[in-house]
């Protein structure tokens, strides 16, 4: 008698929890309409999943229980076959990892406000999504857009940081690609097979190209490299075979193997009459001579201004931080850059020559 009035207590317990806690589970996770969520530290919501399969179209809201929506979650989204279109409020700032995958009619995704980071895979195998603005992003995880095949365009928002591996890897139909100045580095494969690819325009602060990055791109006919590109890795522009003359600037100070080259089975060529322009002496002329090309030799000295460091002609506030970040150490430099930076000509690069430079582009000094 006394184990059934134990067993029922115990019961009573349950029930009454379950009653003042309808829409709580143990572990943290709670219930609004259609979604799952949990608190996080900083009394923000991450939306842990969606729980609506036949919705074609999801406003994901701003806040929850009066608290702001900061995160999606991993796989929130997840194999959400019938969603066609989701707004992302501006209250977001991290997409999770998986977190739209297999959602195989989305075809459109508006960004409202400044994310932080989309996570690996975020997208990957939305095979109609068409559209995305991602304005604000300041990186793409791994494998981001991977086997998006009906991506067209992508214009990156100033911000951007980099774009990571495999991130748009065979994305068939993409074909304009705007990278912001605020660029640092492109990752390994980021858009190999991306067979539409036409051109690409590199910003001056872009420092490093993955292995890979633009192989197998078919139509890639034209790549116009900035002046702080300072690594081109292994095969990046391996079978591109439209690509028939680069300009390499004497800063880089890496071209990897057969970085430009055309494999056939197990040996590798390169297009015929494929020209590289470039500086006697340098890793790109090192390039030619190690893969039998014949080099169009430019004195790249007389091209540019002493603290003129982005190779624009001009003398700006610009040129006189990048001198400032190579002498407190944040950013390596080249012996080409230590020249343009030595603004005194003293043989040496220090502050002295940024507060020159800063001086002469606010015009105190000519």
């Amino acid at each position: 008698m006394r184990k059934i009035f134990k067993t029922s207590a115990i019961f009573l317990l349950i029930l009454t929890f379950l009653l003042q806690n309808g829409n709580t589970f143990a572990s943290g996770f709670q219930v609004f309409g259609d979604y799952t969520y949990t608190v996080l530290e900083d009394n923000r919501v991450r939306i842990e999943s969606f729980n609506n399969m036949y919705a074609a179209s999801v406003l994901i809201p701003g806040e929850i229980d009066g608290k702001p929506v900061g995160e999606i979650g991993k796989q929130a989204f997840i194999h959400k076959r019938n969603l066609e279109s989701v707004v992302i409020p501006e209250s977001v700032t991290v997409v999770g990892s998986q977190a739209f995958s297999e959602c195989l009619l989305l075809k459109s995704v508006t960004v409202k406000g400044t994310l932080a980071s989309l996570g690996s895979y975020c997208f990957s195998n939305c095979v109609v999504l068409s559209s995305i603005n991602l304005a604000n992003t300041k990186t793409i995880g791994e494998k981001c857009f991977y086997n998006c095949g009906a991506l067209t365009r992508i214009d990156f928002g100033e911000g951007l940081l980099s774009i990571g591996r495999d991130a748009f890897v065979n994305c068939t139909e993409l074909s304009v690609v705007s990278f912001p100045s605020t660029l640092e580095h492109i990752f390994d494969y980021a858009f190999s097979g991306c067979l539409s690819l036409l051109s690409l325009n590199f910003p001056d602060n872009l420092k490093s190209l993955g292995c890979s990055a633009f192989n197998n791109c078919s139509q890639l006919s034209n790549i116009s490299f900035g002046s702080g590109m300072v690594s081109i890795g292994d095969y990046c522009f391996e079978n591109c075979p439209l690509l028939v003359s680069v300009t390499i600037p004497p800063n880089v100070i890496s071209v990897g193997r057969k970085a430009f080259a055309l494999r056939n089975d197990t040996e590798f060529t390169h297009t015929k009459n494929f020209s590289v322009t470039c500086q006697k002496n340098s890793h790109a002329y090192d390039y030619c001579r190690s893969n039998g090309i014949v080099p169009i030799i430019k004195d790249f000295n007389m091209l540019f201004l002493v603290g003129d460091l982005n190779g624009n002609g001009k003398i700006e506030i610009s040129d006189a931080r990048t001198v400032l970040r190579f002498w407190v150490g944040v950013d390596l430099y080249t012996q080409q850059q230590k020249f343009y930076s030595d603004f005194n000509g003293s043989g040496k690069l220090d502050i002295n020559d940024a507060r020159g430079i800063l001086r002469t582009a606010v015009g105190l000094e000519s």
